[in-house]
């Protein structure tokens, strides 16, 4: 679900936490603990999608959802005003757009996504509804990412820094641990170095005025360059392509991990169309059926149609059956004597 490579570099970063630690996040958000780190992994993505959304919706007036889905050709009954109804309405939405939830935004006009964003609370340089839409997605992603690393201890944040091979320091709290984990997937997301240092400020000499402006001036471009979208979207462009050109042909993959990270929802479904195979679901849905067919091109993932059972009848349904026997008994001994007569005469011809 969000700007392909986010969801992506989220669930590299995820699968190289322990276990331990996946296990404490997916007990906290109350989801079936699996022993597959790739599952557990997509769960949580998913899961923090979810509540991204869902605090982003609480935010938010009727007349709002109402209009914005309207923008995005929900249909929505006339009379359906409830704040609770309309916003899980909007999430169902966003959950059943092919594309994603950058895809469902994308439908919506450019002043609503600007009032999205200004209530979100972020700052964009986005030129385009598209453009729009993939950053307010991934804001959901990160909002919700927050609350499920939320859950984890300042001791298991500090020890999955340290597996990650991150930079750390000695006086780092949990939002700094958070941030450092955060900042690997979200760009713009770092321990303030500056608060960190600041204790130490006293002990220094003063700098003079030409140092501190080139200090300044280092880490206002630092900053921008951290922050900026078009570094990043060109940095993502430039990873796109790069694993276009190093992946396997679909018809030949046979692992769910290689699929996963090597091909995006809408690449799985045109693959099921052009093959016959069944398109709908989610990713972790198509990759499953794809293969399957892979090992066998006759299996297209469709449910086989079963036979349907009549249904029983209830006692008095029966009853009544019987009743009608009853009186219709004699008729039906007649007819069958009439047919055993028919019967005997034709075996003497």
């Amino acid at each position: 679900m969000s700007s392909k490579t986010t969801v992506e570099d989220l669930s590299k970063l995820l699968k190289k936490f322990n276990e331990d630690v996946l296990k404490t996040m997916v007990e906290a958000t109350k989801m079936d603990y699996k022993n597959n780190v790739n599952e557990m992994s997509d769960d949580l993505i998913d899961w923090a999608y979810e509540q991204g959304i869902r605090k982003f919706v609480e935010k938010l007036d009727a007349k709002t959802l109402k209009s914005s889905m309207k923008e995005a050709s929900v249909e929505l009954a006339d009379d359906v005003t409830a704040l609770s109804t309309l916003g899980e309405k909007f999430l169902d939405s966003v959950e059943l757009d092919p594309n994603g939830p950058e895809g469902f935004l994308s439908k919506m006009k450019m002043s609503t996504l600007k009032k999205f964003a200004q209530i979100l609370n972020f700052e964009t340089d986005a030129s385009d509804e598209k453009q729009f839409a993939e950053d307010i997605a991934d804001q959901f992603l990160l909002d919700g990412t927050i609350i499920i690393i939320g859950h984890l201890s300042e001791e298991q944040l500090k020890q999955t820094c340290e597996n990650l091979k991150l930079k750390t320091k000695a006086k780092f709290t949990k939002a700094n641990y958070t941030d450092l984990i955060l900042g690997q997937v979200f760009s713009g997301i770092l321990p303030d170095e500056d608060e960190e240092e600041e204790p130490k400020k006293n002990n220094k000499k003063e700098k003079k005025p030409k140092e501190k402006k080139e200090k300044k001036e280092k880490k206002e471009k630092k900053k921008k360059t951290v922050d900026g979208r078009k570094d990043s979207k060109a940095r993502r462009e430039e990873h796109n392509e790069q694993i276009k050109a190093n992946r396997s042909e679909l018809k030949d993959c046979k692992d769910y991990e290689e699929i996963f990270q090597n091909y995006w929802t809408e690449e799985l479904k045109e693959f099921c169309k052009t093959n016959g195979v069944n398109s709908t679901g989610t990713k972790k849905e198509l990759i499953k059926r794809i293969l399957d067919f892979n090992e066998d091109p006759q299996n297209k993932g469709y449910p086989t149609k079963k036979r349907k059972r009549k249904a029983a009848s209830s006692a008095k349904n029966k009853k009544k059956k019987q009743t009608k026997k009853s009186g219709e008994s004699e008729t039906e001994t007649a007819a069958n004597g009439k047919e055993e007569s028919e019967s005997a005469e034709t075996k003497e011809e």
